[in-house]
């Protein structure tokens, strides 16, 4: 083969494919940008969800973390004051 003939036919199948990879890389692009927003939503929604999910466990810590805090009826017998402190 002549060295002229096989740049024809590279160049013929550059211009043959331009069209279809353009397409591809175009359309893929979108579809990358969609998939993003989609997982940016649901990563935004998720976040939603967890922050009552994480308050009510802070509170349920607080209630069983100062229970232990407050005095008992058998705390506080009979005596003195001063013995009460």
């Amino acid at each position: 083969m002549s060295p002229s003939l096989s740049s024809l036919r590279r160049n013929s199948v550059l211009r043959r494919l331009w069209k279809p990879s353009l397409a591809a890389g175009a359309g893929g692009t979108a579809t990358l940008v969609w998939w993003e927003e989609i997982l940016l939503y649901s990563a935004e929604i998720l976040a939603l969800v967890t922050i009552p999910i994480l308050a009510g466990a802070i509170y349920l810590y607080d209630i069983l973390a100062f229970k232990a805090r407050l005095p008992r009826r058998g705390n506080l017998g009979p005596g003195k004051k001063s013995e009460r402190k």
